[in-house]
This record gives C-alpha cells, sequence and structure tokens, in this order.
C-alpha cells in the first residue's frame, strides 16, 4: 500500500532519517499495537524528522506530501480491530 515505496524514496531523499523512523515504527507498532494507526503516524512524521535533519525543501515538501498519501491510503483501516494473539 505504497510503505515499500515510500520507504525506499525516503532512504534516497534522507538516508539517516530512517535509523530514527524505523525504530519509531517498531515502537509505535509495540505500543499502539494496531498496524495501520502506527503506519499513518510513522509516515506523517516523515517531514518533522527531515525538518530536524535539516533537509531540503523539496525533501520537506516530499515528506508532507508522502505522508498524506499513505495517511490517505490506509484511511480505510483506521477502525479495522485486530485480534490479540
Amino acid at each position: 500500500m505504497g510503505i515499500g515505496t515510500f520507504t525506499g524514496l525516503t532512504l534516497y531523499w534522507h538516508a539517516i532519517a530512517l535509523l530514527a523512523l524505523v525504530p519509531a515504527w517498531i515502537v509505535l507498532n509495540a505500543v499502539i499495537k494496531h498496524p495501520p494507526r502506527a503506519r499513518v503516524a510513522t509516515a506523517v512524521s516523515v517531514a518533522p524528522v527531515f525538518a530536524l535533519l535539516g533537509g531540503s525543501a523539496s525533501a520537506l515538501g516530499f515528506g508532507v506530501f508522502g505522508g498524506i498519501a499513505i495517511a490517505l491510503r490506509h484511511l480505510h483501516d483506521w477502525n479495522r480491530v485486530y485480534e490479540q494473539r
């Protein structure tokens, strides 16, 4: 649903950002226990992470629009209930 492409492009735009975003996603996924919400929260945080790391304006634009695209793509799963094992 776009996560792989978004991750690859994030690697291209600002590789160091993945060192912060991947652990953030792992922690969010463990705490929230709802994968679509963890993915949306992580995708939306790409632009702020780029800004904190001094990303270019085009990288920030990618972060903003990519985060919105991922959020919209995962919106239908927002209220899905997952079985706890």
